[in-house]
């Protein structure tokens, strides 16, 4: 959580939604934000919803919510379309520990913050 906070704190505007397999442990979404460390808790959002699984929840969260920039982050990119631009793989031991990883995640919050941005100036 440590290394996303950093790289969150970089982009204040960016909301975390959770899609993380995480959220079929707890019923209700209340019950998973308890378990996050609380600056982590505090950027969140939204969950995908549980009835439906993967890159399906992401897009039916965003259909929901008019959710049109966002980037993913998963270990496990099969579950995805080739070349998809919004996709951060995270390694599935180390996580966004990985340095290539925080690296790749910097730079995709990094343009969805500049389009946020370019979006409430108007521009």
């Amino acid at each position: 959580a440590e290394h996303l906070l950093e790289l969150l704190a970089q982009a204040p505007e960016v909301g975390v939604v959770l899609h993380s397999t995480w959220r079929f442990v707890w019923e209700h979404d209340e019950e998973l934000l308890r378990h996050l460390p609380g600056e982590l808790a505090k950027r969140v959002i939204g969950c995908t919803p549980r009835s439906v699984g993967g890159r399906q929840s992401i897009e039916t969260y965003c259909l929901a919510s008019g959710t049109k920039r966002f980037v993913v982050l998963d270990d496990e990119p099969s579950a995805y379309p080739a070349g998809l631009a919004e996709l951060v793989v995270a390694d599935s031991q180390q996580g966004i520990s990985a340095p290539h990883v925080r690296s790749a995640l910097a730079v995709a919050l990094a343009r969805i913050s500049s389009r946020l941005n370019e979006a409430e100036s108007g521009e």
